[in-house]
């Protein structure tokens, strides 16, 4: 990318006008350079907002940003660039420009996102953790927001058993936000990627969140709600997914929990319920990695031990997980770690109520 070009790109994305409207201009008129060499006539076109285009390029923001792109390893990708993420492409108001870290191509594979309250009690955490090591294992990457609570149980299950992840930043990436996550990002940006709409600088202003969940579920094929309130944040992103024609899912919780109420609102009102990494791999065809994964700790012999005593306990028997770890006495953790590789290979079945078999 040469500079000249850049500095169009930048020029442009740091206009203060709607995202569809940068976009149809872009289609009008081929490229960026384009704009800005007839920014003074746009005004005649009757575009919202075209007074906005008479600016200049602003040539101290443009010097701080590639200025930082050398010295911080931070990429921009905009809208006509081959790497823009092509589903980002179909959502209303697709973000013109894209501020990322690490490895923003495999975000074209299979995602889903995961989402939640803030506050999540244990019960949300672990069911964040699970859900992301289950999907991580069927080779679906995972999408969040790298906020506290659900989004960093989801992203920290990811980094330790290396699964590609993607967090998208309500603020620009030059800021580590919240603080507390600030090694979590790095480890993200080794085997995944962080992203951003706002220019580097810009401070987590609070209305940034809502705006950025549209492009959690964008780069997604399905959303799941783990935990949340009547008024979660997250409830905003599942109905970004409804509008843009995505499956949603919401994992069930306690009736007389006000953490869990947004959760089973959705479920009254149509969503998927979430029991199983079945319950989603059974309603969307996604390309699963059928090849075993070695855990952290090189455990691959120990788990196949495991495995096939979870397969002779479970032939011709329906038992609860609950009987499953009595009867195996293993960590809890590890026996739905392994129960979820066996049903990403066929050889087990889970039934509603958390129960298991083994397929014959």
């Amino acid at each position: 990318m040469k500079e000249v070009d850049l500095n169009y790109k930048i020029w442009l994305g740091s206009l203060k006008i709607s995202n569809n409207i940068k976009v149809e201009l872009l289609n009008q008129l081929g490229n960026e350079e384009n704009i800005y060499i007839h920014r003074k006539d746009i005004e005649e076109t009757g575009i919202k907002c075209a007074s906005k285009f008479k600016n200049d390029i602003n040539i101290d923001l443009n010097s701080r940003v590639i200025n930082d792109i050398n010295k911080k390893d931070y990429k921009i990708v905009t809208y006509l660039d081959k790497d823009y993420p092509k589903r980002l492409k179909n959502i209303d108001e697709p973000p013109y420009i894209i501020f990322y870290k690490g490895d923003l191509e495999r975000a074209e594979d299979t995602n889903v996102a995961i989402v939640g309250s803030r506050k999540c009690d244990p019960y949300g955490k672990r069911c964040a953790s699970l859900i992301a090591s289950g999907l991580g294992k069927a080779g679906v990457g995972i999408v969040s927001g790298g906020a506290f609570g659900v989004d960093t149980e989801a992203h920290k299950k990811c980094v330790e058993e290396n699964f590609y992840n993607v967090a998208v930043f309500g603020c620009g990436i030059n800021l580590d936000y919240p603080v507390y996550n600030r090694e979590l990002y790095k480890k993200i940006i080794k085997n995944g990627c962080i992203i951003s709409e706002f220019f580097p600088d810009t401070p987590p202003l609070r209305y940034n969140f809502p705006q950025r969940n549209r492009i959690i579920s964008g780069l997604s094929e399905a959303v799941i709600v783990v935990q949340a309130g009547e008024k979660s944040g997250s409830l905003i992103t599942a109905n970004y997914a409804v509008n843009q024609g995505k499956d949603v899912f919401a994992v069930p919780g306690d009736v007389f929990s006000s953490q869990s109420r947004g959760c089973n609102n959705l479920i009254k009102d149509g969503a998927g319920i979430f029991t199983n990494i079945g319950d989603l791999l059974n309603s969307i065809p996604f390309k699963i990695k059928k090849e075993g994964k070695c855990n952290k700790d090189g455990k691959k012999e120990e788990n196949s031990e495991i495995n096939q005593l979870l397969l002779s306990i479970l032939e011709n028997n329906i038992l609860h997980i609950d009987d499953i770890i009595r009867v195996t006495n293993i960590d809890t953790s590890i026996i739905y770690e392994l129960l979820c590789e066996l049903q990403f290979e066929n050889k087990i079945e889970v039934i509603p109520g958390d129960y298991y078999t083994k397929i014959i």
